[in-house]
């Protein structure tokens, strides 16, 4: 007997005799030493099939509750603002409602609120809105872009191709976020709008000394078509505005509101896509 390069007991060549079986004998060493390599190849088996698994589950959108989106939205005001979000009597009920909304806490429905819908921030100037919605724009469930109303005119109004009601199509759409980003959002796929400042922009905006367009009832009105459509699910819009529904006076002074504005139709869109969160009447102004 002699062992060859694979370790097999084997006979001389003189010794050997064919058998119908094609088999030999194994020795006990050898019989350990091929169940050693079968729990091997079994282990390693098992092991890519696992890590293929963890691979899969790790990317997967992860929950949280309201107070993780909580936490969440703390640590991404210092990170953005350099300091601590500062919690007031005029902004806490509002945050809480934002964060139950964000985390899909079914506590947000209360009062007819619905997590079907996005959200219309109002309030008047300088009380906080464009804050509180830049910093949840990342959140991990639904994260969006912001974008002023005015920046939305701004592309209708340029020149030749590059603007025009075409120009537009872009906000009435989700934004397919690169997979090499999916990890920064939670492994989410797509993020929505936010508008900000609606009333703020030209109502009446020109491309190439055409005809006055309302750029922003257009965009309304496209995305609204998108979610009957069922190319856009109605939570992936949102706004601030300091802006009432109806006209309204101030100082003897005629405000027009979103009625007045962007018309019926759009008023009714706006409140069948959206949650109305107001804050309250005396927030001050934190810019003063």
């Amino acid at each position: 007997m002699r062992l060859d390069k694979a370790g097999w007991d084997i006979p001389a060549p003189q010794d050997f005799r064919e058998n119908d079986r094609m088999e030999l004998p194994l020795t006990d060493q050898e019989a350990n030493w091929l169940l050693q390599q079968g729990r091997q190849a079994k282990y390693h088996a098992a092991w890519g099939q696992w890590y293929r698994w963890r691979l899969a589950e790790s990317a997967k959108p992860q929950e949280f509750t309201a107070d993780e989106i909580w936490q969440w939205f703390h640590l991404t005001a210092q990170r953005i603002l350099g300091k601590p979000y500062e919690v007031t009597d005029y902004n806490r009920w509002i945050l809480n409602q934002l964060c139950l909304y964000f985390a899909g806490d079914k506590r947000f429905e209360k009062d007819g609120r619905s997590l079907e819908k996005g959200i219309m921030l109002r309030g008047g100037v300088g009380c906080g809105k464009t804050t509180l919605l830049t910093l949840f724009a990342g959140n991990p469930r639904q994260p969006f872009e912001v974008t002023p109303c005015e920046d939305v005119v701004g592309t209708y109004m340029q020149p030749r191709e590059k603007g025009g009601r075409e120009a537009l199509r872009r906000f009435k759409q989700l934004n397919r976020i690169p997979s090499a980003h999916e990890p920064m959002y939670n492994y989410r796929q797509w993020m929505g709008h936010c508008f900000d400042d609606l009333g703020t922009e030209d109502w009446n905006a020109r491309h190439m000394g055409g005809d006055p367009f309302n750029c922003m009832a257009g965009v309304l009105s496209g995305i609204d078509d998108a979610v009957v459509a069922g190319r856009m699910p109605r939570h992936a819009v949102h706004l601030t505005t300091n802006l009432l529904f109806d006209d309204y006076q101030v100082d003897g002074e005629n405000i027009p509101g979103i009625e007045s504005i962007y018309g019926t139709r759009v008023r009714s869109r706006i409140r069948g896509l959206m949650n109305v969160l107001t804050f309250p009447n005396d927030a001050p102004d934190l810019r003063a």
